[in-house]
């Protein structure tokens, strides 16, 4: 089987190309690890959660101490079944990723000046922002299937303790903490962590889209509206077809200009910002019937530029023609 191929299959977006190689590959090796893993990741790419689970599952059932094929598979499920399972499977993948992590601590210390010791600390990097996200994702399962356990609090600090001495410059860990400090009301303590997620995801030359977005959500909420407007800018460089991008832009300048109307600065950054979302809205739902964004979005978008003085200067996008039909729904407060 050449998984270099199917590797590359799923670097470049082809997951329904990497299935049929997978699946005709497992038909005659039903219990070859590796292709068993590929197929559920491939699945889960084109958004079929069960059946990569029952591939995922059958590769654990086959190598249920990770001796044959490592630790990846018991991560995955730990991300599909959530809940005490789930973390239970998290767990077991941390133990394989902490002794592959103490392997490499122990090798570069060997290693010393060796010319192999570069390739061991980027991997050694690597396998720690791995431990950093599997923790963040059982705080994610304390912090939502199990928040009504008298534990949920303490094991969120605890594992986000961890996340952050196991590597300080992971801004997902940055951000997780912050959440865990607001659900607690300690607002100081968010804000210093949001700072430092956001001082880390901006200068991040490949940093997770959803994760951006969320990290400008917790911006707005604490007031740190610079800061949002800044994340905002970089979701835009990742993805400029992205409606909840210009969304967050124009709420962080509506609550800006709702802290001071007499400054229309900030309302035109917002009408401007929801003139854009606008645009994509059409586009998109044109396009292909539905919009990149959930209808709530779109709800509280209408709100917001209804309640926004008329007649601002808004210097118009010149790149697509636009479709201002959405707007004119919009029926302005009185």
């Amino acid at each position: 089987m050449d998984y270099t191929k199917i590797q590359e299959y799923m670097a470049t977006s082809q997951p329904l190309m990497a299935i049929e190689k997978l699946q005709k590959h497992l038909a005659t090796a039903p219990d070859d690890l590796l292709a068993l893993q590929l197929l559920g990741e491939a699945l889960l790419e084109i958004g079929e959660p069960e059946q990569a689970y029952n591939h995922i599952k059958l590769a654990a059932d086959i190598d249920p101490e990770g001796a044959k094929g490592g630790y990846e598979k018991f991560l995955w499920l730990g991300q599909l079944v959530g809940g005490r399972q789930g973390i239970n499977w998290y767990n077991k993948g941390i133990e394989g990723l902490k002794q592959d992590i103490l392997n490499d601590e122990q090798l570069l210390a060997s290693e010393a000046l060796n010319q192999d010791s570069d390739q061991t600390k980027l991997a050694l990097a690597y396998k720690k922002r791995k431990l950093c996200e599997t923790l963040c994702g059982i705080v994610e399962i304390w912090m939502t299937d199990l928040c009504m356990e008298e534990e949920a609090e303490s094991q969120c600090v605890q594992l986000m303790e961890e996340a952050i001495k196991t590597d300080n410059e992971h801004a997902e860990s940055w951000a997780v903490l912050a959440s865990v400090r607001i659900s607690q009301q300690k607002n100081d303590e968010a804000k210093e962590a949001l700072a430092k997620a956001w001082e880390i995801f901006a200068v991040d030359q490949e940093p997770s889209l959803p994760s951006i977005m969320q990290l400008t959500k917790m911006l707005i909420e604490m007031g740190m509206l610079e800061q949002a407007l800044e994340a905002s800018v970089r979701i835009h460089d990742l993805n400029d077809e992205e409606i909840e991008g210009f969304y967050l832009a124009g709420l962080a300048s509506f609550t800006a200009w709702e802290q001071n109307k007499e400054d229309l600065t900030h309302a035109i950054a917002a009408a401007s910002a929801f003139q854009r979302a606008s645009k994509l809205y059409e586009k998109q739902t044109k396009q292909f019937g539905e919009a990149s964004c959930d209808p709530e979005v779109v709800q509280h978008i209408q709100e917001m530029y209804s309640k926004l003085p008329e007649g601002l200067e808004i210097e118009e996008d010149k790149k697509e023609e636009y479709d201002d039909s959405w707007e004119k729904e919009i029926v302005y407060e009185e």
